[in-house]
């Protein structure tokens, strides 16, 4: 069954990712198959199992507040932190899975190209790799560091806002 409800920029890379590779390309893959022990639940946009990467397309509503139904401020502020929390803990999902992990903005899924595409994806591959390689602690002490880099990404975008 196809997935239907997608926006332009998903269709955009999906039908990319069609013209770029023969791997099967997997549309709404639950983060829990990926991950049973993630903090958040949901579905990636998109997954290729066989390259062990899946791919979100990061609408306008991921880094802006957006009313798309009447909401109050503080509502729709509160959704922008929510989905910044769920993007944060797919990420760390797949990467704790050992998956790579791409995201395409907005701004970006309007511009690009299937070379560019592929070289996001090649470089995906590679930091997947790259982890495999070692053992199992290097590859979770890696994991860790990650997120304590995001963590503090995430902190010091906060105190920039906040200024």
């Amino acid at each position: 069954m196809e997935y239907t409800k997608k926006s332009a920029g998903h269709k955009k890379v999906t039908d990319l990712l069609k013209q770029i590779t023969d791997y099967k390309i997997v549309e709404e893959f639950p983060v829990a198959k990926l991950n049973s022990s993630a903090l958040v639940r949901g579905f990636f946009d998109i997954a290729i199992p066989q390259l062990k990467v899946v791919i979100e397309i990061h609408g306008i509503q991921h880094e802006h507040v957006v009313d798309f139904s009447g909401l109050c401020p503080e509502k729709a502020i509160m959704n922008l932190q929510i989905q910044k929390y769920q993007d944060m803990n797919k990420e760390r999902a797949a990467v704790e899975a050992g998956w790579g992990y791409i995201a395409i903005t907005s701004k970006e899924v309007s511009t690009i190209t299937s070379e560019q595409l592929l070289s996001l994806l090649n470089t995906a591959v590679s930091a997947r790799s790259d982890s495999l390689i070692n053992n199992d602690n290097s590859a979770k002490e890696r994991a860790r560091l990650y997120r304590h880099e995001r963590y503090l990404k995430f902190k010091q975008s906060r105190k920039d806002k906040a200024k």
